[in-house]
């Protein structure tokens, strides 16, 4: 590949996207190659897969391009397109091996893109005795911290920062690799260190990373003013949008929701944000919008988000909008109770191009996230709603489950509680880190006496319950039943209990769609959903929050929520005996 082609894609990774396109099309154009250069127009319009495809192709004809292939991958890194990198440097490896910084890069790619085995397989493989340099040490030291080594990691950075203490990335990457640690104190040693790294370094690029690196941090906190201020600023230095979107999630959080909701539609300019990003014009203008239109309404992010969009079925109705869902497959047998056979329909990721080409002129294509400012609700629209009355569930199927518990011996406990402590870790980035709970902290609640405990989370497994030392309270073959049935029957069995106590993960969305009495367990950085400091929800009437105190600290809460059990089992006691 032409040494300019690789100037020009790491001038667009450094953010000169658009003179670098312009100067790569040109060159094609002037040189009227369409071999090797090609790549470089894929990489300017994102286009990764097609990369790939092509790297391949020329490893297998061993056609050399070692060193534009690696240059590309460091690319790649700048961008923080870390899948990509590791993908290109792993095959690089296979063909003629890797140099110490080379490997050092792959073993952070790993750990960036949360692959710890490949990162920890990767640290093993380098020798230390071979770190040169500064650079060397601190990538060896960030390398440690994605292998699970955060005290060593730190170590090492204070000794270097201890020798070099005018390098500004030393300061940042320590930051960067405490916040893993959680606690109010750590959030503000790494406000300093970020503070410190912008004072030594004023780039524009390295003052954008480290301005929205202390936007986070103060979003930990609590302070709300801080983090919508740095998130402003961080548009304005770079000019994308997508801190905008950033920034309504605080705005949302603490009920500025006019604002807020339309800030949020700048989501759609960031594919990792929406599966819709880039492929629609996402802004169209609400104005333009008249009943005349169908709305296709599709998902576009995780579980729990549909669940949250389901709420809008009955106010669109009121509001006599005519519409079409298009849901996950899990999710698919609880719209059509929701919405009705005929207006619900499954999708896939690979099927989003075919939807987007099948709208004709009398319908908008509507990401599901976008319904509350098209509808113009606010949280207590919802909640007024008549949403929660028209969530209901065959009588015959929560029979069945129903049944099916009290063959279980369901009738010798007081109580009937389910649990949901895990969420998917591959999605536990931004305001869900730390939403997840180990199941040996809800110990004093699996202590009480005359529960009985259904784990309701999906994917739940024996192994799981059997290494926290608690299979006595869940049963095999309720653990096994579990695993295999899908979100309608969840509900179900949820239906038969008298609470569940989740985190914030898609069941407490079905709990609350449902009316179901739950208990959720709320981290400190929490999700824009559950407001500030409200005790209930105020989205689902039902669901009531129990929030951490300090980050990273679940004792309050969990202790809050085992009060709140004793009550409820006293009450449930005299009813019991009245009975």
């Amino acid at each position: 590949m032409d040494n300019r082609i690789i100037d020009y894609i790491i001038k667009w990774t450094r953010l000169d996207e658009s003179l670098a396109h312009k100067q790569i099309e040109e060159y094609i154009h002037e040189e009227q190659e369409r071999g090797r250069c090609r790549q470089a127009v894929l990489i300017a319009r994102a286009d990764y897969k097609a990369v790939q495809t092509d790297f391949l192709r020329e490893i297998a004809n061993d056609s050399g391009g070692y060193q534009s292939w690696l240059a590309i991958a460091f690319s790649f890194i700048e961008k923080c397109l870390f899948e990509q990198a590791a993908f290109i440097l792993s095959k690089l490896e296979m063909q003629a091996g890797l140099n110490t910084k080379s490997k050092l890069a792959l073993g952070n790619c790993y750990g960036s893109s949360r692959n710890q085995e490949k990162a920890i397989e990767t640290l093993l493989d380098i020798d230390p005795s071979l770190l040169k340099g500064l650079q060397d040490f601190e990538q060896y030291a960030l390398l440690l911290s994605h292998c699970g080594k955060i005290s060593e990691a730190i170590d090492m950075l204070n000794t270097l920062i201890e020798k070099e203490p005018e390098h500004a990335s030393l300061y940042n990457n320590r930051a960067c690799i405490r916040t893993k640690l959680t606690g109010i104190q750590n959030a503000k040693l790494n406000i300093k260190d970020y503070k410190i790294a912008l004072t030594k370094s004023p780039s524009r690029l390295e003052t954008i990373s480290g301005t929205r690196n202390l936007a986070n941090e103060y979003k930990k906190l609590g302070n709300h003013k801080a983090t919508s201020r740095h998130f402003i600023r961080c548009y304005e230095l770079s000019n994308d949008e997508t801190y905008l979107f950033f920034n309504s999630l605080t705005t949302l959080q603490i009920s500025q929701l006019e604002s807020g909701w339309e800030d949020y539609e700048y989501r759609l300019k960031n594919l990792s944000l929406s599966i819709f990003a880039q492929n629609i014009d996402s802004l169209w203008s609400m104005s333009e919008w008249s009943k005349d239109y169908e709305i296709v309404c599709a998902w576009e992010q995780g579980l729990g988000d549909t669940l949250f969009a389901l709420n809008y079925i009955h106010i669109l109705d009121l509001l006599e909008i005519r519409f079409s869902l298009y849901v996950q497959p899990p999710l698919l047998r609880t719209a059509i109770y929701l919405a009705g056979r005929e207006r619900v329909k499954s999708l896939t990721l690979d099927k989003v191009p075919g939807l987007l080409k099948s709208i004709d002129e009398n319908q908008k294509i509507l990401p599901m996230m976008s319904l509350p400012l098209l509808t113009k609700t606010h949280f207590q629209t919802i909640k007024d709603g008549h949403a929660y009355n028209r969530a209901y569930i065959d009588e015959n199927l929560i029979s069945f489950w129903g049944s099916w518990l009290h063959s279980l011996n369901m009738a010798d406990y007081i109580l009937k509680i389910g649990l949901v402590w895990q969420g998917n870790p591959q999605a536990e980035q931004g305001p869900l880190v730390g939403r997840s709970i180990p199941l040996s902290k809800l110990h004093n609640i699996l202590s009480i006496k005359n529960c009985m405990f259904v784990p309701l989370q999906h994917g739940t497994s024996t192994q799981d319950i059997y290494k926290a030392g608690y299979d006595h309270l869940f049963p095999y073959n309720i653990v096994e039943k579990l695993v295999k049935i899908d979100l309608l029957d969840r509900i179900a069995i949820a239906k038969c209990l008298d609470l569940v106590i989740t985190i914030d993960t898609s069941s407490v969305h079905y709990c609350g769609l449902f009316s179901i009495n739950t208990a959720l367990l709320l981290h400190y950085s929490h999700d824009w959903r559950w407001g500030w400091k409200q005790d209930i929800s105020p989205v689902y009437p039902t669901v009531k929050l129990f929030r951490q105190e300090t980050p990273g600290c679940w004792d309050s809460a969990v202790s809050q929520v085992t009060q709140y059990v004793v009550n409820l089992l006293q009450s449930k006691t005299i009813h019991h005996f009245d009975t």
